[in-house]
């Protein structure tokens, strides 16, 4: 798994709410720990890529893309209902 980290998710997520700051900490370490895949910077996307089978997550510009390079994609939706 490649997790693209958007650079800029830690200081908005410091800024402006600490309970989602603190949850996101706790995810990416326990990512690390497990040894679940590698945390890449969008500024290393192009090459990493290549390298994926699948994208899943927000519409993006790496979601394009993906759909250039025929990698499937599935877009991700915060307006599910629990």
């Amino acid at each position: 798994i490649l997790w693209f980290m958007d650079e800029a998710i830690e200081c908005v997520l410091k800024v402006e709410e600490s309970e989602v700051y603190h949850k996101f900490q706790m995810v990416t370490e326990l990512f690390k720990q497990w040894e679940l895949g590698e945390i890449v910077s969008y500024a290393e996307n192009k090459e990493n890529l290549l390298k994926c089978s699948g994208y899943y997550g927000d519409a993006s510009v790496l979601a394009k893309e993906c759909m250039r390079n025929k990698i499937p994609v599935m877009i991700e939706s915060m307006d599910v209902l629990l």
